[in-house]
């Protein structure tokens, strides 16, 4: 049968042994019956020995890892344009965007010194393309690109807020970083 030495309320020896480990052992050692699975480290709580409770600050430090990973992801895929090409939406992109939809609204509502490229205002996408939009378009682009990026920092705050409000190692490994991302 296999027994666990108990210290200071803690298994720190597995032994296994045929009989009565009193009568095997000296008698200042502590020896209970080892549960399925116990192993040296367990604790004992009510006269048995117990796994100790999981650290989970490591599990949700690799889960923040996790998540942030996937936020960049998102990021990087950018918004769906045309053939398998997309605008980008990194903070400089949406920065340099806004500049020249902000300028389309002011041509779109005929103020006085904006102008707009008679042929069109091209924007480059992440594959080097430049095609050139009216400004009502440029505006509808921007807007497209502020509503992906907000919806894509809702989930990562959602994901995030999970994972601070885990409270056990099965919940965080439960989060599932990479599902739910808008496209």
């Amino acid at each position: 049968m296999k027994y666990a030495r108990i210290e200071q309320g803690k298994v720190i020896e597995l032994v296994e042994i045929e009989g009565d480990p009193a009568e095997q052992f000296h008698e200042s050692l502590t020896f209970v019956a080892a549960p399925q699975g116990c192993a040296v480290g367990w604790l004992m709580q009510g006269g048995v020995p117990v796994a100790p409770p999981i650290d989970v600050e490591p599990l949700r430090a690799a889960k923040r890892a996790a998540i942030d990973r996937a936020y960049h992801a998102a990021i990087e895929r950018g918004l769906p344009f045309g053939d398998g090409d997309a605008i980008q939406i990194d903070a400089e992109s949406r920065q340099n965007l806004a500049a020249r939809a902000t300028r389309a609204g002011f041509v779109i509502q005929n103020t006085a010194g904006f102008t707009w490229p008679p042929g069109g205002m091209a924007y480059r996408t992440r594959n080097n393309l430049w095609p050139v939009f009216t400004p009502a378009e440029m505006v509808a682009l921007s807007q497209q690109v502020d509503d992906l990026f907000t919806a894509i920092r809702i989930r990562y705050a959602a994901l995030k807020g999970d994972c601070k409000n885990a409270g056990s190692a099965e919940v965080i490994a439960g989060i599932n970083e990479t599902t739910g991302w808008p496209a």
